[in-house]
């Protein structure tokens, strides 16, 4: 897979594991797919082979709160997908659209090949992108990494 997001973490169970959302496969196609392994040997399909979002690429994956935070992506079309944020509880399991307190400012431009970065002291951030094969986004959002909390800001 290329242009898969991925991302260790420690998952519920307490230990760490490798996930890797999206991408594009050998053939072409952009996945819809997130896999998680603890050992990099034996890999889980989380989606069970179901779309829980728009196929995507060069999106960024991060822990938060409880669960995985989904940012951005390219669609086959070479455009950033609609759905640009998204969250799971169930650690990619199922997906759906975050609360209100966890979306990013309605400033941010939604992107692809961007990096998001959560640091020890709890926050999260995202850097650059692209929003279109134009030109590159060159910025930086901060949030915490609290669902409870208000969401991001320049």
């Amino acid at each position: 897979v290329e242009g898969g997001a991925v991302l260790v973490a420690d998952a519920p169970s307490g230990k760490s594991r490798v996930f890797v959302v999206g991408g594009i496969d050998k053939e072409g196609n952009y996945l819809s797919s997130v896999w998680s392994s603890e050992d990099g040997v034996y890999w889980s399909d989380m989606t069970g082979g179901k779309e829980q979002f728009t196929p995507r690429a060069y999106a960024a994956v991060v822990q938060y709160g409880d669960g995985l935070m989904l940012f951005g992506g390219k669609d086959a079309a070479g455009k950033v997908v609609e759905d640009a944020q998204l969250f799971s509880k169930d650690y990619g399991m199922t997906w759906s659209e975050p609360k209100a307190k966890t979306v990013v400012d309605s400033l941010y431009v939604p992107r692809y090949e961007h990096s998001a970065v959560v640091t020890p002291s709890g926050y999260i951030y995202l850097i650059g992108g692209r929003a279109s094969a134009e030109g590159t986004i060159n910025d930086v959002w901060q949030g915490l990494n609290y669902a409870s909390l208000p969401g991001f800001r320049r």
